[in-house]
């Protein structure tokens, strides 16, 4: 088992929320897993036909998505206790997920890449290996189009 996910650095496991996600849920179930780290969006998409991480190799079976991760992390590992075992809890916790996915991503998105400080922490782990003018353009292109990505969803 392979999760695929964007990586993090100076504490930050990954840049993607999603992708926390599932790695906590993997650890939660005490899965065998091992992580491998993308940072080009070529490479993500020679497995992913979305684009996007996290993706969880099973087998040969790449599933993209986390909600669907979850949802087959729950098949596989019942006793990991992923969601609540009664209907109105699972219905409940069914919501929630959504809500957070939807809603207060978006304001973890701000935390990360708006927020003034943060953003300077978090541009420094995930730029800090380049060198110092690649570092430097990154950090004013990309910072700028997540803040203007920020605002398009009304969190900037």
């Amino acid at each position: 088992m392979i999760l695929h996910q964007y990586p993090g650095g100076d504490g930050i496991g990954s840049i993607s929320p999603p992708c926390l996600k599932v790695e906590l849920a993997l650890r939660l179930v005490r899965a065998d897993f091992s992580i491998r780290n993308h940072r080009s969006i070529r490479e993500v998409r020679k497995f992913s036909i979305t684009g996007r991480l996290p993706v969880l190799e099973l087998d040969g079976e790449f599933i993209a998505d986390s909600t669907l991760i979850l949802d087959r992390l729950e098949t596989m590992f019942p006793a990991g206790k992923l969601s609540p075992q009664d209907p109105k809890g699972r219905i409940q916790d069914q919501l929630w997920e959504h809500f957070v996915n939807d809603y207060l991503y978006w304001y973890g998105f701000y935390l990360r890449w708006v927020h003034p400080e943060n953003r300077v922490r978090f541009l420094n782990a995930l730029l800090g290996g380049l060198p110092a003018p690649a570092r430097w353009i990154a950090k004013r292109t990309l910072g700028a189009a997540q803040i203007r990505r920020a605002r398009h969803h009304g969190t900037a």
